[in-house]
């Protein structure tokens, strides 16, 4: 993945929509992986900050 520090944060704090962290730019599919990177219930809607 490539992003900014503020951005890493935000995603890893549940502080993204599903919507949002699946948009991330990855190097590979993140699918498999979004159950392991959310520790809170993931917003519904997306968070602009």
């Amino acid at each position: 993945m490539t992003t900014t520090p503020f951005e890493l944060m935000r995603l890893l704090g549940s502080r993204r929509s599903r919507d949002q962290i699946v948009a991330a730019s990855w190097n590979g599919d993140v699918e498999p992986f979004l159950a392991a990177l959310a520790h809170m219930p993931l917003p519904v809607h997306d968070i602009v900050e």
